[in-house]
């Protein structure tokens, strides 16, 4: 007999009624005719389910089923909720009428993943009382006990009704039957059918990542530890009850499988059944959650569910992420400024990975930091961050002390706290590099395998400012073997400026930045390791870039990276004759452009946002074959970009629409400054979101590769 259930509606059906493809919706209730009378049981299941009921009664099932028990002696309180979630006993305090809940997804928990189908009921008698069923609503009593079981069954798998009641309804026989599939083992029907019993559900596990750009994702699943399985069939569907639309059909004797080829924009479910060596198969479970296969380049939902996180910790709506640097744990270590109303104080965020603040950081997740330089509160901002080889975090800026500015470096503990083993406070000044009262400002840091540390920017000559490079030890004391007494200078014209740094295989040191002639020139410089121009690097160790765009205007480099064939890769800006371009370059070890790269040595990107302003590439990260370029591009309003390249420098196709990610605001202009690769491959950028009020965030967005 088939039969439909719709809500609020009630269905009678005879003891022996076959309920194969009865359909159900949430709230139904359908009433089973016993012998002697009717009992009712409500059903828990998605709108418009369509599957089978299988109702088991008596204590034969206690070796077998997990059950809940509830003392009621001596209860006073009435309306206590009772929730199902172990099989220990219940202590409630609950007297008169007993709301039974049971939450979704410790449910699904519980049925090893499978949630068609929920039946409650009750097994024994109370006080001499009958026996009979209770469904998730109420069930009133004083005294006795009441036990519980909860089972769920799977969809399209035919189930008898097969129970035999005195007029008591008292429990005489018990044993549940489940007929095999209606395929070729229907023809198994001659078989006891007390013999014909499924294995249980596959307990499949959720996905690692909930929404990933990798066309190739890896289920795996826990069998299901009642009977021997010899194989598993497996499906992954786009259909939530993998009954159809599915791309992967299949068996396999493992526990787990990788699908390939799965399509962009499509959420796809797995549904596992376990097979035993008599050909027995369970009904399909599948994961709680399904993956959605995003668009490279596109925003990771997985992230504070919405790819963006904000902080705005400033008195006056001024938060600024000038650095970036991931630790092994996927959390990260921003560094920047925030406006205290009259002034800059450095800023030092610790983000979790899913983007939340690290309260175990700091106290709140922020170190605030004013005073650096001692002369009380003034302008401080950090730029750099890094990590040294025993996991210390050191940042580095600049501050004022009243009449010029000081660089400085900062180190603290992965708690936020000052590291007083470096330079017995935890801070190192940076003063008269190059001549007295006159500032000096930090751009970047780089640590060396022996954990020294390298700084660069820019310090004044009593003229202008040259490019410097300076060495400090671990232990915050200024290397004074490295160059003239600690540090090294370039001066390459009117102004000049290092803005990135890096290290490569061999030791020695790159920075970038500018020369300034009649306008600016990108410029990369390689040092050796005591701080004296690699004069084999270029034209005396000096790389000069010009008109990369066509000119005339300025070029300038921002970062700087060593990929792994010990080549450098810069970013920064071009002027193009009436705007600025984004612009990479790939330098070789001898310091020449690389002509396998885009055929000239440099790419070109401009009107990211589609206007006729300014792009700039601000930093870079690597990973295997890419080179992704995070910055901005403007078109009336600054807007978040993140770049991608291939080794060779052609645009990666298939990252979001272009090449590249827009992220686009009206009224709301953006900037990255920091960009790193996650341990799971994603791409971390950070910077600043503007409000409508024209105050501004720091930021980061999880940018899916």
């Amino acid at each position: 007999m088939l039969a439909s259930c719709s809500p609020e509606s009630s269905v009678v059906i005879d003891k022996t009624a076959n309920l194969d493809d009865v359909t159900f919706s949430q709230g139904n209730q359908v009433v089973l005719n016993s012998d002697s009378g009717v009992v009712t049981v409500e059903t828990l299941v998605p709108d418009g389910v369509v599957g089978q009921i299988q109702v088991e009664i008596g204590d034969s099932f206690e070796t077998n089923e997990a059950v809940q028990e509830l003392d009621l002696d001596g209860f006073d309180n009435a309306g206590e909720s009772i929730t199902f979630g172990s099989d220990s006993d219940m202590d409630q305090t609950s007297i008169g009428q007993i709301q039974v809940s049971i939450p979704l997804t410790q449910t699904s928990l519980w049925l090893q993943g499978e949630r068609s189908l929920v039946i409650l009921y009750h097994i024994e008698t109370i006080d001499g009382n009958k026996v009979g069923f209770i469904t998730s609503r109420n069930y009133s009593r004083t005294s006795g006990k009441l036990k519980f079981y909860l089972r769920g069954f799977g969809q399209y798998q035919p189930v008898w009704l097969n129970q035999t009641y005195t007029e008591e309804k008292e429990v005489i026989t018990a044993a549940p039957v489940r007929l095999p599939k209606r395929s070729e083992e229907t023809a198994q029907t001659t078989k006891d059918p007390g013999d014909i019993t499924a294995p249980g559900l596959p307990l499949v596990a959720s996905y690692t990542k909930l929404y990933s750009s990798s066309p190739s994702q890896t289920v795996s699943w826990q069998a299901p530890g009642d009977k021997d399985v010899v194989k598993y069939h497996v499906k992954v569907c786009t259909d939530t009850s993998c009954s159809s639309n599915c791309s992967v059909s299949t068996m396999t004797t493992d526990t787990s499988i990788t699908v390939n080829n799965l399509s962009a924009g499509s959420s796809y479910y797995t549904c596992v059944a376990a097979e035993d060596s008599s050909g027995n198969l369970s009904p399909f479970s599948r994961p709680q959650n399904p993956v959605t296969i995003a668009e490279p380049g596109s925003l990771d939902l997985d992230f504070n569910s919405s790819g963006l996180v904000t902080q705005n910790g400033a008195a006056s709506g001024f938060d600024s992420i000038y650095d970036l640097v991931g630790l092994p744990d996927g959390s990260s270590i921003a560094v920047g400024a925030i406006f205290n109303g009259n002034d800059n104080d450095v800023s030092i965020w610790k983000f979790k990975p899913n983007g939340s603040l690290d309260s175990n950081f700091a106290s709140s997740g922020v170190l605030i930091v004013d005073d650096i330089t001692g002369n009380g509160p003034d302008q401080e901002i950090a730029h750099a961050v890094a990590l040294d080889p025993s996991g210390k975090i050191l940042i580095a800026g600049y501050g004022s002390n009243g009449s010029d500015d000081d660089g400085f470096i900062l180190r603290i503990d992965g708690n936020g706290n000052f590291d007083t083993t470096f330079n017995s406070t935890g801070v190192a000044l940076l003063d008269n590099i190059i001549t007295t009262s006159q500032s000096e400002r930090i751009q970047d840091i780089a640590i060396d395998a022996d954990g020294n540390i390298l700084v660069t920017g820019y310090a004044g000559n009593g003229i202008d400012n040259d490019l410097f490079l300076g060495k400090v030890d671990s232990t915050g004391a200024i290397d004074t073997s490295f160059g003239s007494l600690g540090y090294s200078s370039k001066d390459g014209g009117a102004a000049d400026r290092a803005n990135g740094i890096a290290i490569d295989g061999n030791g020695q040191i790159l920075v970038g930045g500018f020369f300034t002639g009649t306008d600016r020139k990108a410029a990369v410089c390689r040092y050796n390791t005591d701080g004296s121009l690699d004069t084999g690097f270029a034209v005396s160790g000096c790389l000069e870039l010009d008109d990369t765009a066509g000119g005339p205007g300025d070029d300038e480099i921002l970062d700087i990276r060593i990929d792994s064939q010990n080549n450098t890769i810069a970013t920064g800006f071009s002027s193009n004759g009436s705007n600025k371009d984004m612009a990479i370059w790939k330098i070789d070890t001898g310091g020449n452009l690389d002509t396998s790269f885009n055929g000239t040595g440099y790419v070109i990107h401009d009107s990211a946002a589609g206007g006729a302003d300014d792009d700039l590439g601000g930093s870079i990260a690597l990973s295997p074959g890419r080179i992704y370029i995070s910055g901005s591009s403007q078109d009336g309003q600054m807007n978040h970009v993140l770049w991608c390249y291939k080794a060779d420098g052609s645009i990666c196709s298939n990252f979001s629409d272009s090449g590249y990610m827009l992220y686009e605001l009206s009224g709301q202009g953006s900037a990255s400054e920091a960009v790193i690769t996650t341990p799971s491959g994603s791409l971390l950028s950070a910077g600043r979101l503007f409000d409508p009020a024209e105050q501004y965030n720091a930021a980061l967005w999880m940018i899916l590769p």
